[in-house]
């Protein structure tokens, strides 16, 4: 579990070294991501161990006189969280960039395996196979899917006019 200190740390080294952002892939999608980029390894491992990102790049030398440069990368939901988390002890500037992205990250849409309800606004529940389905709209499915067979049904008898 990361202590409070390492979070006081982690805001401090972000304020200074990290770029907070949204990144276009594809040309499909975006993601919101905190990069941090720097030249001394331990600081970056350090980081990234709280960040719980799983690599440590190492970047190409601009010049030949240049340090060589590390940085990790954290991205998407858990981007947002630490950005959430982080907020409160960032300055001003940071702040409104934070603002900035959870605005615009707030509007792409969530994938389907981590929607919460179904698009009338109901909520899954699990079904025994373990799998998620909305109720109300099921029943309603079923219903109309019914009905339509009764009504195919008693048009072919001649019931209906």
């Amino acid at each position: 579990m990361i202590s409070t200190t390492e979070i006081h740390w982690l805001a401090g080294l972000l304020e200074g070294e990290a770029t907070f952002g949204m990144w276009k892939y594809n040309g499909r999608g975006q993601s919101a991501f905190l990069s941090l980029k720097m030249t001394d390894r331990d600081i970056v491992e350090r980081a990234a161990r709280l960040l719980e990102t799983r690599s440590i790049l190492t970047d190409k030398k601009q010049q030949e006189h240049h340090k060589q440069a590390y940085s990790t990368r954290s991205h998407g939901i858990k981007a947002i969280g630490w950005m959430m988390t982080l907020y409160p002890l960032l300055g001003d500037r940071r702040r409104a960039r934070i603002r900035e992205i959870v605005a615009s990250w707030r509007q792409i849409p969530c994938a389907r395996k981590f929607r919460q309800q179904c698009p009338l606004g109901h909520s899954y529940t699990k079904n025994k196979y373990g799998g998620r389905r909305c109720v109300p709209c099921a029943v309603a499915s079923n219903a109309k899917r019914k009905l339509g067979r009764r009504t195919l049904h008693d048009h072919r008898q001649g019931v209906l006019a």
